[in-house]
């Protein structure tokens, strides 16, 4: 029977499917009755469904009272004026009376005819709080790829998720949590981590019960722009702030050095940089893991090809093992490069704004550097650089191959910021102006030098005073 607002439920159903949904600028129902209809076949049969339904339009409820006879649909209108998926979410929770709750956002749907019963036969109402299942994904809700198991890390309210989107997660229905309605883009990554300081670690079904559908309908492309990220990024911080230690939260970048011969110099660079920052990870790759290797620093074996020069001054296998083969280590949004020379000095001076860019790295001076059409070239040095994953895997998109571009120099930064500067700019890489790269990093001394800037890159003039016996001192005592 489809319930009005207002009309509390009656209802001995184990599972509830709790399903927020909204016109979705018309796909809306197209994708809830995709979803029905996998409902109507599920095996599992003691489940009611749950539809909170925040739409402009009465074509939801239409397609609810359409489905009334085949499942047991219970209608709700949102008529909370804080909108937004969160607050609808809620909602659904709040009018639930199953023991378990299977969160389903409208786009996505059950993977099969047994997604139910595979997961209330692992959830154990005794001992599990909160379930999380894999998943799949699709575009066109035929097809699917890309599957992924979910995992906990401790950071992930900072929009490292591990886990998936709310249409994987199963819930205890006693006082259950609900999601944070000051949030769109991080809703999930907040959730889970609260989850996880009241309960402990989800119970992990590595299992596929759920397909994401992923295209231009999301929130994440539709309302989650750069003002909204950084708006959210900035009130988790202060939302978790007593977990935070003081430092600057850099979660979606990972530290990485790249070393082939001799790893001593690429570690001092990464503990530098770290004292300071707590990113999502700190990467060495080598060829074999030095002993004693400090914990906080995560080791990741090249290829037997990769790095193959023992010549210091031959650096044309380290430049095309950075421009065609990190991405394949990074897991990150983001890498910030080091090396035994260029690392962070003034972690107080990170800028929010450096993230906004595929790429950037100290400037280089007037006339020096110039493209095939002419261009004057000024960003920039890659040996203390910032790199987001597209621009990490931009050349084996494009088939770009490696080139000197008939110079005789294989530098990977001349690669990337000149030799293939017109290809990359037309994929969509953005670099940073030239005012920001010098707020970032010094290397050659250029008239818009900032000589207190984030990191640097082999310019001594950068390095504070007493640099090196404040940090002698400190790893004194």
């Amino acid at each position: 029977m489809l319930k009005e607002p207002g009309v509390k439920i009656n209802s001995s159903r184990f599972l509830s499917v709790c399903i927020p949904t909204y016109d979705m600028n018309g796909l809306g129902h197209i994708f809830l009755k995709e979803s029905f209809d996998i409902l109507t076949k599920q095996t599992f049969k003691d489940f009611d469904v749950v539809v909170s339904d925040y739409s402009k339009t009465d074509l939801v409820k239409k397609l609810c009272v359409e489905y009334q006879d085949w499942l047991d649909i219970n209608y709700f209108k949102n008529l909370d004026a804080t909108g937004g998926m969160s607050a609808n979410t809620n909602n659904a929770i709040r009018h639930a009376t199953g023991k378990i709750l299977k969160i389903l956002f409208q786009d996505d749907f059950l993977y099969d005819e047994k997604s139910l019963q595979t997961t209330v036969e692992n959830f154990n109402l005794t001992k599990d709080h909160w379930l999380v299942s894999a998943c799949e994904h699709s575009k066109d809700g035929k097809t699917f790829f890309r599957p992924f198991y979910p995992k906990y890390n401790p950071k992930i309210h900072l929009g490292n998720n591990t886990i998936s989107s709310p249409s994987v997660l199963t819930i205890k229905n006693e006082n259950p949590l609900l999601f944070d309605v000051n949030l769109k883009w991080l809703t999930d990554c907040d959730y889970y981590k609260r989850c996880y300081e009241r309960f402990g670690e989800p119970k992990i079904l590595n299992q596929i019960t759920v397909v994401n559908r992923i295209g231009a309908h999301q929130i994440t492309h539709t309302e989650a722009n750069e003002v909204v990220r950084q708006k959210e990024y900035e009130y988790i911080l202060k939302k978790h702030h007593e977990k935070l230690n003081g430092k600057v939260q850099l979660q979606n970048v990972t530290l990485v050095s790249v070393s082939g011969i001799n790893p001593k110099g690429a570690i001092k660079a990464l503990e530098i940089s770290m004292s300071g920052i707590n990113f999502y990870q700190a990467l060495l790759i080598a060829h074999e893991k030095p002993t004693n290797l400090n914990p906080k620093i995560t080791f990741k074996q090249c290829g037997p090809d990769d790095l193959k020069s023992r010549d210091p001054k031959n650096t044309n296998d380290y430049s095309r093992f950075m421009a065609y083969r990190l991405g394949d280590f990074i897991e990150s949004e983001f890498a910030l490069i080091v090396h035994n020379n260029a690392f962070v000095l003034r972690p107080e001076k990170w800028d929010n704004e450096f993230l906004k860019y595929d790429y950037l790295g100290a400037p280089w001076p007037r006339n020096v550097h110039f493209t095939n059409a002419g261009q004057n070239v000024r960003v920039g040095n890659g040996g203390f650089s910032l790199r987001s994953q597209k621009m990490l895997n931009a050349l084996n998109v494009l088939k770009l191959p490696f080139t000197d571009n008939h110079t005789g120099y294989f530098h990977e930064d001349g690669i990337i910021c000149v030799y293939y500067r017109d290809e990359l700019e037309n994929y969509g890489i953005r670099y940073a102006p030239v005012g920001l790269a010098a707020k970032f990093s010094l290397e050659k001394n250029c008239e818009e030098s900032d000589y207190q800037p984030f990191g640097f890159h082999n310019n001594k003039k950068a390095i504070p005073k007493l640099f090196w016996l404040k940090r002698f001192l400190k790893n004194l005592f």
